[in-house]
């Protein structure tokens, strides 16, 4: 698109949520907005202004997430249409034809019309939307669920699109037709536990993101979240040690699954004592302790042998037992609850205790007893790998992941996106994240923590991977390089040609060192960011296209303030990248020792104003 007919349609472009400006192009995105999977919305002969009210409509004394779904409706749906909205608990309500209708969440409506909205169908994060005459059912088998089918009746109806905190668009609906809806559908990943610093400050931004926040997702006791490590949460040492020394490993770094034949007991009931605490939320971690030392006792080796030589078979041994217990007390006490079991295949227990039929060119378990039940999932670290490349070019990712498929039909998954030796780094997954999404899927994943550098804001390009981790989460099939086009075009703005010229200065030259040196793209180490990789030469380019954006929004600083900055803030927040760099390789052309220290401590104070507070994991600015 040429710059000045960008330039035309940018000024139309809403900056935030509310909104004077109506803007009727489309966001730029590959999604079929008609039919895709069962997505089905017809564009009917009627138009919502025609009715004599447009009515929402939720069920009396509703969940607090239900409620933030409705405002959510209420304020797009009147900023698209320019129509007010007449809200009404479900007791309130009686039909009238010459009205439009949108029930929210498991009204009574809803199943008096008989519209299926099954956890087995949905799952935790599907939806379902349903027009019927002159009503609209939007649901989930979750709350959660329910939020989301509000996201996608208003993106289908007016083009609505959250791209960041400060960008959301909406488009003109103001004529806008009464749509059809025939609509359901479970997102590629259903449970996207995301942790990045930038999702911190607000726990809204993890719903419009769809994303969950990790740490919400378990089960807990006071203080106690049952996420992660848990063994020693579990059978705490403080309590257990003294009397059942046996339960823990002779170095005293993880549990002893095999040497006190109590462990299983105990183990059970304390699970217990934490389920009838806490009966709100579904996930309950049976994970191994932080380290690569599981237990290596007399006991434990020889029952590894006998499992066909697998640290990770005398883990799913135990694990099955206990969870085995836990399913049939809980079929007794509370037969209709959902809960999912979580262990770790991470450091010594990656590795999957199957072997490989030649014959049937498949994955067997090594004993039947190592099958997980339906409700234990295991979840598997991919660490220690190249994220530049997608994973199916690592032969031990694919191996493990076939080989623990073959023992539980519930896989989730725990991957990484920064490099927690170096904040700053530029980080290159754009051209194989969506790719090993697409994979992961495949093999029914539905739940993937996703460790970003979870306690700073950090500066390349942040905001961009939230949005496309967003959609590929929701929609894996969706193309990274037109998500990326789309977002740079809405958010930069005026300066969208120079911004992408920015960054596709920077990971074109990522693509060479791959291509030229064999470098990777890891969560920890200097392999990318050296100065060997980046000359004073490359770097003063790379400044130069960014200093053009800057020159793109000049326009504004006199004639529209708010705009200019906005847009400002957004380019500087990129430019703290290369400033860094510049004066991280090469500070004797900043100046002298007084120069180079001026210049870090004003670089400190722009990066501290974008919530930079950490350079690598543990170290502060």
């Amino acid at each position: 698109m040429k710059r000045n007919l960008c330039a035309l349609l940018i000024l139309l472009i809403s900056i935030f949520l509310i909104s004077c400006e109506k803007e009727t192009k489309e966001p730029k995105t590959n999604e079929n907005k008609t039919t895709t999977d069962n997505r089905k919305v017809d564009v009917s002969n009627k138009k919502l202004w025609e009715a004599e009210s447009n009515v929402v409509v939720i069920k009396d004394n509703e969940s607090e997430l239900v409620e933030f779904a409705l405002n959510e409706f209420e304020d797009i749906f009147s900023e698209a249409t320019e129509l007010k909205l007449t809200s009404l608990f479900e007791s309130e309500v009686t039909v009238e034809e010459d009205n439009f209708y949108y029930f929210i969440g498991q009204t009574d409506a809803l199943f008096q019309n008989d519209i299926d909205v099954s956890y087995k169908k949905l799952g935790d994060s599907g939806v379902v939307i349903k027009t019927i005459d002159n009503c609209v059912y939007m649901s989930g088998a979750t709350d959660k669920g329910t939020l989301y089918s509000v996201y996608e009746f208003l993106n289908r109806s007016f083009d609505y699109e959250y791209y960041a905190e400060d960008e959301i668009y909406i488009g003109d609906g103001t004529d806008a037709d009464w749509l059809i809806f025939d609509y359901e559908y479970k997102p590629s990943i259903s449970n996207p536990c995301v942790m990045a610093g930038e999702l911190n400050k607000n726990e809204e931004l993890y719903y419009r993101y769809r994303f969950q926040n990790y740490y919400d997702t378990w089960m807990r006791d006071n203080d106690d979240v049952y996420y992660a490590h848990t063994y020693f949460k579990i059978l705490p040492k403080s309590i257990y040690e003294s009397t059942h020394p046996d339960f823990y490993s002779p170095d005293g770094m993880n549990l002893c699954l095999t040497r006190d034949p109590m462990i299983v007991d105990e183990f059970v009931k304390r699970c217990k004592e934490v389920l009838s605490i806490d009966k709100e939320h579904t996930y309950f971690m049976l994970g191994q302790e932080d380290n690569f030392e599981f237990c290596h006792c007399a006991s434990c080796e020889n029952r590894k042998a006998e499992l066909g030589g697998f640290s990770s078979a005398v883990m799913m041994e135990f694990t099955n037992k206990v969870v085995k217990e836990l399913n049939e007390w809980l079929k007794e006490e509370d037969p209709t609850r959902n809960v999912i079991f979580v262990t770790f295949a991470y450091n010594d227990t990656k590795t999957p205790p199957v072997t490989y039929n030649e014959s049937t060119k498949n994955y067997e378990p090594i004993d039947d007893s190592l099958i997980a039940e339906d409700n234990l999932s295991v979840q598997f670290v991919i660490n220690m790998c190249d994220y530049y490349a997608p994973y199916t070019a690592n032969k031990n990712i694919v191996n493990a992941l076939e080989g623990w498929s073959a023992l539980s039909k519930n896989l989730t998954i725990w991957e990484y996106s920064t490099n927690f030796d170096n904040y700053m780094d530029c980080f290159d997954n754009w051209n194989s994240f969506n790719k090993n999404l697409d994979w992961l899927s495949s093999y029914g994943v539905n739940y993937i923590v996703e460790q970003s550098a979870y306690n700073t804001n950090t500066s390349a390009f942040s905001e961009m991977r939230l949005y496309c981790m967003s959609k590929l989460m929701w929609d894996s099939s969706l193309n990274m390089n037109e998500l990326v086009d789309n977002f740079m075009f809405y958010y930069y703005q005026d300066a969208y040609e120079d911004v992408k010229n920015y960054f596709e200065a920077i990971y074109s030259h990522v693509d060479e060192l791959v291509k030229e040196k064999g470098i990777s793209v890891r969560s920890g180490g200097t392999e990318c960011m050296v100065k060997q990789n980046w000359s004073y030469t490359l770097l003063s380019s790379i400044k130069e296209k960014i200093v053009n954006a800057y020159n793109e929004i000049e326009k504004y600083k006199n004639t529209n303030t708010k705009k200019y900055n906005t847009l400002y803030s957004r380019i500087e927040k990129q430019e703290l990248w290369v400033d860094y760099y510049i004066y991280k390789f090469y500070p004797i052309y900043i100046g002298d020792n007084t120069a180079q220290a001026t210049y870090y401590n004003e670089w400190k104070t722009r990066a501290r104003k974008y919530g930079l507070s950490m350079i690598r994991e543990g170290e502060y600015l």
